[in-house]
């Protein structure tokens, strides 16, 4: 691998370029950090990934110039998947990298930020990528999954953020160990889903309301599709993304269904237009084309439409719900016949509400979410039921009026979690 530098006025642009055997370009990247950046080694790692290391020029007004020292990771194919910066207050620099056994990566360079003064030799360890994030909100959309095991195993897959990455990574064994993290690029809001092949299918969104699909093959490869990229004009993902598959009758591969909510930009003297929609497609050939589940015309903010979730029970039946500015609303879709909008389904106690979630377990049907009780009492975790032949009945499930109880998810019918205060005022515990 030969890595060039190509100075700009304002920046400097990393290129690098892998060659084969002979002098032919595999490929070639550039990579723009919006830094002043200068790299010293790189180094291949474990998963086929290149490891960077470097400086990067950062300087205000009457204060002298300094670095900070980055690392950047990216993929066999050169896209970046996440970078790190390192240092204090003063000047400081990588040189040479390593990859250490765990998984992590051991840095050398020099620092007048920490030390004895002046420059000093700096070694810096990093933890394994495994696991590691530092978004507090990487696992807290409950409308959609980021936990999944394959049915009747110890095998379970997880999704998540860290550094505006989208994680990913695998446990054989109940969660002992885990695999190697796999970055996926750059985005936020991810779900995950397991296809007939029990192999995980993931979706999220990113910074401007883009929509993106990725699914990982049998030899653990992963194909990355952009199911909507809005124009700057267009209208813009304004949801977490929820994601659910069902196989369908031979030979047609699963169905994939991915619900989002989205919304038009506020034009001026008029409202936004809303709405909720289905990305439906074969589970190898993802498309862009949609189906509209429901929409309506309001306010840009608060969205008129939210908090989608999607899941497919046992006869190929998908299950949704959403919030229509404050009521829980939910839809059944039979395989080949439209979206059937149920709407206000929930009373009054689907009134007020937020954050619903929607799963299946044989042959019943079961939401959650949170609603606020009255003006004088405080949120309370709520969980409906209903067989696929009947409608829905409904109960407080919290019961604990004094209390807030938020962000309810269910799982095989049995168990229902949620976030309590331990107290009125104090932190938040998982019950």
């Amino acid at each position: 691998m030969k890595i060039l530098l190509k100075i700009c006025s304002t920046i400097i642009i990393l290129w690098a370029i892998a060659f084969a055997q002979a002098p032919d370009t595999v490929w070639r990247t550039t990579i723009d950090l919006d830094l002043f950046d200068q790299c010293y080694a790189a180094q291949q790692t474990n998963d086929g990934g290149y490891i960077l290391v470097g400086s990067t020029y950062y300087w205000e007004p009457g204060m002298p110039i300094l670095n900070d020292i980055v690392l950047i990771k990216v993929n066999s194919t050169g896209h970046v998947l996440w970078y790190e910066i390192y240092g204090g207050s003063g000047d400081d620099e990588g040189f040479s990298v390593q990859q250490t056994s765990e998984g992590g990566y051991i840095i050398v360079g020099k620092t007048d930020s920490f030390g004895a003064g002046s420059y000093d030799l700096y070694l810096i360890k990093t933890t394994p990528e495994a696991m590691e994030t530092n978004d507090d909100l990487s696992l807290a959309y409950n409308s959609n999954r980021h936990l999944v095991r394959k049915p009747n195993s110890t095998e379970f897959h997880v999704v998540y953020t860290a550094c505006d990455r989208i994680c990913y990574c695998k446990s054989s064994d109940d969660g002992g160990t885990w695999s190697d993290v796999t970055n996926l690029g750059k985005g936020k809001y991810p779900a995950i889903a397991l296809g007939s092949d029990y192999l995980p299918l993931l979706t999220w969104t990113d910074d401007v309301g883009g929509l993106w699909y990725g699914k990982q093959n049998a030899s653990g490869q992963w194909t990355i599709a952009h199911l909507y990229d809005p124009g700057i004009l267009d209208p813009i993902v304004n949801s977490p993304p929820s994601i659910a598959a069902y196989r369908g009758v031979w030979p047609t591969m699963d169905t994939v269904h991915i619900l989002v909510t989205i919304r038009s930009l506020l034009e001026s003297g008029r409202e936004s237009q809303h709405w909720v929609r289905d990305y439906k497609f074969e589970l190898n050939n993802p498309q862009s084309s949609f189906i509209v589940v429901e929409e309506a015309t309001g306010p840009a903010v608060p969205p008129c439409r939210g908090y989608p979730s999607i899941t497919a029970d046992d006869w190929g039946t998908f299950h949704a719900v959403w919030m229509r500015q404050d009521t829980v609303c939910y839809a059944v879709r039979q395989p080949r016949r439209p979206w059937n909008v149920w709407g206000w389904r929930f009373g009054t106690e689907g009134l007020q509400s937020a954050h619903p979630y929607v799963e299946t377990y044989g042959d019943s049907i079961f939401v959650t979410w949170q609603h606020l009780e009255s003006t004088t009492q405080k949120e309370d975790a709520y969980r409906g039921a209903r067989h696929r032949n009947y409608d829905f009945h409904w109960d407080n499930f919290s019961q604990t009026s004094d209390l807030i109880s938020v962000y309810p998810v269910n799982a095989w019918g049995f168990f229902t979690a949620y976030a309590e205060e331990t107290q009125s005022g104090s932190p938040y515990d998982i019950c």
